[in-house]
């Protein structure tokens, strides 16, 4: 199931880049998102950044069927990889989230960029394939699970809002 997202920030792609960076950061989007735990690993080499955080998600709001599968919670780990930024800040990421102990896995790319006539502001575009391999309900999970990661993405793009306008 193909999952795409837009992400607006109010700051141009450089202090989006930092804020992304900042353990601070990610430790509040996964709080935000509802985790009941996580950790949050971030290595940096030159230019290029690996994060990754690992978060106990709840399944109050997954569906019954969905629940029945993960009854104490699911844990979601998700790395991203980014590249070097260009001169404008502009960014690309691979990003790969794995449901330990489930057959899901979600890959794809995120990519920033400017946004506005001076480049003030920056957009980040998400394009993945979420897969389920589980027959004969797959398709029923990836739904689920779909909502769920867009549900989480807009908390994601939220706090990062309220982070860098608070900076």
């Amino acid at each position: 199931m193909k999952i795409e997202a837009t992400l607006r920030y109010p700051a141009d792609c450089h202090r989006v880049s930092e804020v992304t960076l900042d353990p601070e950061f990610q430790d509040a989007k996964c709080i935000a998102t509802g985790a009941l735990s996580h950790e949050v690993d971030i290595n940096t080499d030159g230019e290029h950044a690996i994060i990754k955080t690992v978060r106990r998600m709840p399944t109050s709001d997954l569906p019954d069927f969905v629940r029945s599968l993960v009854k104490d919670g699911i844990t979601v780990v998700e790395t991203d990889e980014w590249g070097p930024p260009e001169t404008d800040g502009s960014r690309d990421a691979t990003v790969d989230v794995r449901f330990a102990g489930a057959p899901i896995e979600m890959r794809g790319t995120l990519t920033l960029r400017p946004e506005g006539t001076d480049g003030e502001n920056a957009v980040a575009r998400l394009q993945a394939n979420l897969k389920a391999n589980i027959p004969l309900i797959g398709g029923r999970i990836e739904k689920a699970c779909a909502q769920a990661v867009l549900a989480a993405i807009k908390v994601e793009e939220r706090t990062a809002g309220e982070w860098l306008t608070a900076q």
